[in-house]
């Protein structure tokens, strides 16, 4: 009866060791379970926010060629997509203007440096492409090709095959459109701007490229004078020099300038620009006042002294007079002539104008019913969300 005993016991002990093991076991599994989606939905979520990134820093790469291509010079849009310590380094571009100080002696190229930098190149750039025609007076149309089929995206670098060309400088009388290619290499921040642009392209095939256009380079040879003795010197284009600060008085002008405009150097020496702006005794002299400038001609005469203002090369239409009251079309470029320092820094020393008269054909509107006014604050801010990609 005893041992009877102890082996019911013994049975029961086991079938409750058998029941706690099973409930252990049921336990640990679907602690498993919970554990394992956990990783899974962690994962899941990681290549979603990847993808994101990925996708967020696509459309920054995308924006940046874009505005590369446009010629955007709107500093906000560009402080969107790049940090306030950004860098993008380049080749020596002797064929359009830029700081002395950003060449870099030891990699024999350039680095552009923030935002500011940023818009200045745009501005360069643009203006060769303007030069590269024989008919003016708007933006040219150039695209950026970087399809993603030649793009690398790994972590927070990329790398990609980049095409530039032009779409209408035919249409301008040029003899063939604008092309260059090269490789692009970005590093973006953890807030998807980008830090750190690297752009690579051979300048020797670009410049002959450019010489191969057909067209009256906008420098001899294409390399942009550095001072203003070396400007007056080669620019055999009609062109005028100004001083650096308001109200920019004349210094200089080249005979080529005076047969246009009818003046001597004597007579518009230490007088402003915008003496032009209106038949002589029309109430124009040094202090640049006019009442007869036209009203579609505001905003060219604005845009000049933006430029001026923010301290960058650009073009603009402008309606001159000559000295015998008579008008014309002027088209300008304005390249500013920088001095580098013995700190290394670099500044504005003098502002050269390269003009010429516009006859016939030789104004080109693309878009001849657009608007000449200026966008509101507001309407810029508008545009900047809407074109500027949202940085995650």
């Amino acid at each position: 009866e005893y041992l009877r005993a102890k082996n019911r016991e013994h049975a029961r002990n086991t079938r409750l060791r058998k029941k706690a093991y099973l409930v252990d076991l049921k336990n640990e599994i679907e602690s498993l379970m919970k554990d394992q989606e956990r990783r899974r939905r962690r994962r899941l979520n990681a290549i979603l926010q990847l993808s994101d990134r990925q996708s967020v820093r696509r459309r920054v790469m995308q924006t940046f060629f874009y505005y590369r291509a446009t010629g955007e010079t709107d500093l906000v849009k560009w402080q969107q997509i790049l940090d306030p310590d950004f860098k993008m380094t380049l080749p020596v571009t002797p064929y359009r203007p830029f700081r002395l100080a950003e060449v870099q002696i030891s990699t024999f190229g350039r680095e552009v440096s923030g935002p500011t930098g940023m818009v200045e190149d745009v501005a360069s750039l643009q203006l060769l492409l303007e030069s590269v025609a024989r008919r003016y007076g708007s933006r040219p149309k150039v695209r950026f090709t970087c399809g993603p089929q030649s793009t690398l995206l790994i972590g927070d670098t990329i790398m990609c095959r980049w095409v530039m060309k032009t779409e209408d400088a035919i249409a301008r009388g040029a003899n063939a459109e604008v092309t260059n290619h090269g490789m692009l290499k970005a590093v973006y921040t953890p807030e998807n701007r980008l830090s750190r642009v690297e752009m690579h392209f051979d300048v020797m095939e670009f410049m002959q490229h450019l010489s191969s256009m057909g067209v009256t380079p906008l420098f001899p040879d294409w390399v942009v004078p550095t001072t203003i003795g070396s400007a007056l010197r080669e620019i055999k284009q009609p062109c005028i020099c100004t001083e650096a600060e308001p109200p920019f008085r004349i210094l200089h002008v080249n005979a080529a300038w005076s047969e246009i405009c009818g003046y001597a150097v004597e007579d518009v020496r230490g007088k402003s620009p915008r003496m032009l702006q209106a038949p002589p005794g029309d109430g124009n002299g040094a202090d640049g006042g006019s009442k007869a400038i036209k009203p579609e001609d505001v905003h060219d005469v604005r845009k000049a002294m933006r430029v001026l203002r923010d301290a960058r090369c650009a073009s603009f239409v402008v309606r001159n007079y000559r000295k015998d009251g008579t008008s014309f079309l002027n088209y300008v470029r304005i390249i500013p002539l920088y001095n580098l320092n013995s700190g290394g820094n670099c500044s504005i020393v003098h502002y050269v104008g390269i003009t010429k008269e516009l006859k016939g054909d030789e104004y080109y509107d693309a878009d001849p019913s657009a608007k000449r006014i200026p966008a509101s604050p507001a309407e810029k801010s508008a545009a900047a969300e809407a074109v500027g990609p949202r940085i995650a």
